[in-house]
């Protein structure tokens, strides 16, 4: 993980360090390629000067026509390697933003797999994460060209001024003085956007939704009986129009303060081509002076104008998120969040709230107030509630997933904060009312359930018991590919399932956790009363089997 202290205050050596550690070949090749390509505007105009005083020479003094071969051959090859380094340039772009994808992304989501609970429920992180896992390796790479564009300009700019200030220092520094005021309203414009951007982000997450209810087939059947897709079309059109609203009056007024000042730097480059004009005429400069000056002072305008001021706000917009990364990074984790479950289960014993009271975090109202109970080993319990009674809570603080409660929390008379949290996976299983639905294989589906076995040789064996449970082993080996069958539409063969049968696989999956602390968060809703009885009958009595104990079950 990246120095926190590094991002914040060195947020351009971060981008490099992000850049390099994915492929330093290609990072050092895109550096050198930009770079000498910076000097190709200076030679061109040397160049053109050239060609043209030779043809002057060529036309009024009989100078050989050899004369022109060394300048056209420069020009005719400078246009050829200005060809060819773009053509380069996007091939190790593919390939670095390929290398950026593989080594920064999984480190990012590894990130967010370890952040505490708390951020995944709170709207305003999650806006943050949203974007700063928005294609990030898009921005790191964008971030590391526009460094690169930055010092290229820089070149450019350095490398063609030398040529004006060598024949007249005064109209390079008027340009100078011209782009300054330019940059710096790039800089506020930059910001300004990006900002924008943030404010609009919860009204793009809100689109997106409704752009998944309108399009996806896990709508369709509703909305298709109850018509309501053009009722929320226009929640869709109102969220899109928001966040639409806002980055354009944003991006508005930064074009039209870029604009004025670009039209005041158009003008002063006609004043200088007219002075330049008048100079060639009177025989001050020479025909191919005067078209080099023309052409570098057209070249520095545009550069020192107009490149580099859009390179400045696209800067500063990069800045902004590699802040917003640092934020991200920055987030509190916990510790041992993506280990594995033990591999050996805790038994468990016992479980004990002593007075315990909980409110969410940013919150007032606490959704527990002195809860006290305990449950013990070989017995089962049910909570009983109103809709917010606090049901799905106790479940977060058995599981760990919130750690800021008043009173104890005790597992086999130890307190709860006191496991690791491969203890605690490997003691809980848990059945979610609201599971997760994966497009992947019948066998993995289930297997997932106990994570630590998915490659010993007799998975199958307790893929099949757990699906006998449900009473699916009937109807998956009917299927053309047994448990290798996929789930969903992702994969050619995959297969659509009621809703009903994907609750099976979730209850089948749980079945599989050797978990001895058994607990069911409303996890048969969608069966029908018969294959209800028949899960907890069986599940009880394969626990007997399995584990030599029946656990408890809330």
């Amino acid at each position: 993980m990246f120095c926190r202290k590094t991002i914040k205050e060195m947020w351009i050596l971060h981008i490099l360090k992000v850049v390099f550690r994915s492929s330093r070949i290609l990072s050092a090749l895109t550096i050198a390629l930009n770079l000498a390509a910076a000097l190709i505007p200076m030679a061109q105009v040397m160049a053109l000067a050239a060609l043209i005083d030779a043809v002057v020479r060529i036309h009024t003094s009989g100078f050989p026509v050899s004369g022109i071969v060394w300048p056209l051959l420069a020009i005719i090859s400078l246009l050829i390697l200005n060809m060819f380094s773009e053509k380069i340039n996007n091939f190790i772009k593919a390939g670095l933003i390929n290398r950026l994808r593989i080594g920064y992304m999984p480190e990012l989501t590894d990130k967010r797999a370890k952040l505490e609970y708390k951020y995944i429920e709170n709207p305003d992180s999650l806006d943050l994460i949203s974007r700063v896992l928005q294609k990030p390796e898009e921005w790191i790479y964008d971030s590391f060209s526009n460094l690169i564009k930055i010092a290229s300009l820089f070149i450019t700019i350095i490398s063609l001024a030398s040529v004006i200030i060598y024949y007249m220092w005064y109209i390079g520094l008027s340009i100078v003085i011209i782009a300054a005021p330019l940059m710096a309203v790039a800089v506020r414009g930059g910001k300004a956007t990006y900002e924008a951007n943030k404010k609009a982000t919860k009204y793009v997450r809100k689109r997106e939704y409704f752009s998944e209810i309108l399009l996806g087939r896990e709508a369709y059947l509703e909305r298709f009986i109850f018509g309501y897709g053009p009722e929320l079309t226009k929640t869709w059109r109102e969220n899109f129009e928001i966040a639409r609203g806002i980055n354009f009056k944003t991006t508005a007024v930064w074009i039209v303060k870029s604009s004025v000042s670009g039209i005041f730097s158009v003008f002063i480059y006609a004043v200088i081509v007219c002075f330049l004009l008048y100079m060639a005429i009177h025989g001050t400069i020479t025909i191919g002076i005067f078209m080099a000056l023309v052409n570098a002072v057209y070249q520095l305008t545009r550069s020192m104008t107009f490149d580099l001021a859009w390179t400045m706000e696209a800067l500063v917009k990069n800045r902004e998120y590699i802040k917003e990364t640092n934020t991200f990074l920055s987030m509190g984790e916990t510790p041992g969040s993506i280990d594995k479950p033990s591999s050996t289960p805790l038994e468990f014993e016992s479980l004990e709230f002593k007075n315990v009271s909980f409110k969410y975090p940013n919150t007032e109202a606490y959704i527990l107030k002195g809860l006290s109970f305990t449950i013990d080993k070989g017995r089962h319990y049910s909570f009983v509630g109103v809709n917010g009674a606090g049901k799905s809570t106790i479940i977060k603080l058995i599981a760990g997933l919130y750690n800021d409660y008043e009173g104890e929390i005790l597992l086999n008379g130890w307190p709860l904060k006191n496991y690791s949290y491969a203890s605690l996976k490997s003691v809980c299983a848990v059945a979610f009312q609201d599971f997760c639905r994966y497009f992947i294989s019948i066998r993995d589906n289930v297997a997932l359930g106990n994570i630590n076995s998915m490659e010993n040789d007799d998975v199958n064996e307790e893929v099949f018991q757990a699906l006998d449970i449900l009473n699916m082993t009937g109807f998956v080996n009917g299927l053309p590919d047994g448990i290798n069958t996929n789930l969903g539409k992702i994969k050619a063969g995959g297969i659509d399932v009621s809703g009903g049968e994907w609750q099976r696989f979730a209850l089948a999956r749980f079945c599989a956790n050797p978990g001895t602390l058994r607990i069911l968060d409303e996890p048969t809703a969608a069966l029908d009363p018969v294959s209800e009885s028949r899960f907890m009958r069986n599940s009880r009595n394969y626990q007997r089997i399995r584990l030599r104990c029946l656990s408890a079950t809330v």
